[in-house]
């Protein structure tokens, strides 16, 4: 609770502080970042919602990353959850979606990984 008494101190110090506070420029390099580690990958725009908690129905806009296929993104979403590390991704009007603003900077090689694996490539 110490840490809530420094607002930048909490942002820097509490993960889902850090993800809802990240800017625009900040998740569009992370999600660039992203599809060019993927390869068969593109940013588009999505909605997100935070869920839970003291904010059930909030909706952040901002980049994601959904992947290119010919395959089911139901069949590639579970493949990414069987992954190692596990990847969380949602599907949405047909296409998986990859949020970068649920990553970290270093979580990215291994996300693309297991997203490459997923598409067989």
């Amino acid at each position: 609770l110490r840490l809530y008494r420094d607002p930048e101190a909490a942002r820097r110090e509490i993960p889902v502080l850090a993800m809802l506070a990240a800017s625009e420029q900040e998740l569009e390099a992370r999600a660039a970042r992203l599809a060019g580690a993927i390869g068969s990958a593109r940013v588009v725009r999505a909605v997100a919602r935070v869920g839970g908690g003291a904010l059930p129905l909030l909706e952040l806009e901002g980049p994601a990353v959904t992947l290119d296929s010919h395959r089911e993104s139901a069949e590639i979403a579970t493949a990414l959850r069987g992954a190692e590390p596990p990847v969380i991704a949602r599907v949405h009007d047909g296409q998986l979606l990859l949020d970068p603003r649920t990553l970290a900077d270093d979580e990215l090689d291994a996300v693309a990984a297991a997203a490459r694996a997923a598409l067989g490539r």
